[in-house]
């Protein structure tokens, strides 16, 4: 009995311990994840998109924006597109919008459905690490509430994003 209640008291140290481990590893992994790339302000819920990609390979990922973040209510915008501009490099700094002209691969995504997810595609020309620069551009046209004819306040909000992903040479990945 006593080997027994021993044995006992060992097994559940043991597990709780690793369910310690578990907790903290796994505590670690969302810290990573939360902190996986930069963006300018609260207006990105989520960047979806592989840590490690292939060289030469078009990769696909997804970004939810906050389509509501601002001062501006649904109801007094009467026209909105909302573009995601996606470009890649080895250059660890913001990319503003104006600057996009650099990549040799700029693409442009829209939120064609008009709920802030926006899937877009992108590839790596360089093994190592490399930067996915993106730049979520929205542009609306707000409805003119001082009645002057024909006038109309148009608005341009401009959220950057950089996130750093390591690019293999790797043909078992494609």
């Amino acid at each position: 009995m006593n080997k027994f209640l021993i044995i006992l008291i060992a097994f559940m140290t043991l597990m709780s311990c690793k369910e310690n481990e578990k907790k903290s590893f796994n505590e670690k992994r969302s810290n990573v994840l939360k902190q996986d790339f930069r963006n300018d302000n609260e207006d990105i819920l989520t960047l979806i998109f592989p840590d490690t990609v292939s060289i030469n390979t078009m990769i696909n990922g997804e970004v939810k924006y906050n389509r509501n973040y601002g001062a501006v209510q649904d109801s007094k915008i009467e026209e909105r597109y909302i573009f995601f501009h996606v470009g890649t490099d080895k250059d660890s700094q913001n990319v503003a919008i104006e600057k996009f002209d650099k990549f040799q691969y700029r693409l442009a995504f829209e939120d064609t459905i008009g709920n802030g997810l926006i899937k877009f595609e992108t590839v790596f020309t360089e093994p190592g690490t490399n930067y996915l620069h993106g730049v979520i551009e929205d542009m609306y046209q707000i409805e003119n509430s001082k009645k002057i004819k024909d006038s109309v306040e148009v608005s341009n909000q401009e959220t950057i994003i950089t996130k750093r992903v390591y690019v293999i040479n790797d043909e078992k990945l494609k």
